[in-house]
């Protein structure tokens, strides 16, 4: 496990066997205004770092998740929002890792490309 970066917390979660093993990291952005010059809704980012830390070959990047503001329980972002976004992000963090482990391009690994969760509150 590596050191992480950038306000990261390690994040310890059971994947599926897959080629190789990951260290992961998640960091919940309070910034809700998206990235400069975002002319969009707002919206509830959430990150989850990984490193593969076997292989010769080891992928590496961030999965981009958010929670747009029509999904939100009020017009202003609540604890439980960002609860809810991490609660749906882990539910679909394994399969993803497992995705990237077989050598698939997911759109949201990018700020650009993020993925947005359903809200089912």
């Amino acid at each position: 496990m590596h050191e992480h970066e950038n306000g990261f917390a390690h994040l310890d979660i059971q994947l599926p066997t897959l080629t190789h093993k990951y260290d992961l990291g998640i960091k919940l952005d309070p910034n809700t205004d998206g990235p400069p010059g975002y002319l969009g809704d707002p919206y509830l980012p959430l990150y989850i770092s990984f490193t593969a830390t076997t292989g010769e070959h080891r992928p590496i990047g961030t999965l981009h998740y958010a929670l747009g503001r029509t999904s939100w329980q009020s017009p202003l972002v609540s604890d439980a929002d960002r609860s809810h976004l991490r609660s749906l992000a882990l539910e679909r963090v394994s399969a993803d890792i497992a995705a990237i482990d077989r050598g698939e391009k997911l759109p949201w690994l990018s700020e650009e490309g993020r993925l947005y969760l359903p809200a089912s509150h």
